[in-house]
C-alpha cells in the first residue's frame, strides 16, 4: 500500500512539471516515457492491492479440481469397461 501511495504522490507531483508540450522534441519524449512508466508502476501496485492474483489463483484451483474429477470419472469408467 505504501508503494502505491508513493507512486501516486510522485505522479501527481511530477505530472504538471513534465515538459510534454514543449518545443523540445527530446523533452516531450522524455516526459511521455516517464509518464507511461509511472502509470505502469502505479498500475502494478494497484493490481497487487486489489488482489487479482488471488482471485485468478482461486479460479485456476477450481478448474484444476474439475479437471481432476473428470479424469477420475473417465478412468473409473474405463476400468469398469475393462473388467466387464
Amino acid at each position: 500500500m505504501l508503494g502505491l501511495t508513493l507512486a501516486l504522490a510522485t505522479l501527481f507531483y511530477a505530472a504538471p512539471r513534465l515538459p510534454l508540450y514543449s518545443g523540445d522534441a527530446l523533452g516531450s519524449v522524455f516526459g511521455l516515457v516517464w509518464l507511461c512508466f509511472a502509470l505502469v508502476v502505479a498500475g502494478s501496485h494497484l493490481y497487487h492491492v486489489i488482489g487479482v492474483d488471488r482471485e485468478t489463483e482461486q479460479h485456476l484451483q477450481q478448474l484444476r479440481r474439475i479437471r481432476l474429477k473428470q479424469k477420475e470419472a473417465w478412468l473409473l469408467a474405463r476400468t469398469r469397461r475393462a473388467r466387464s
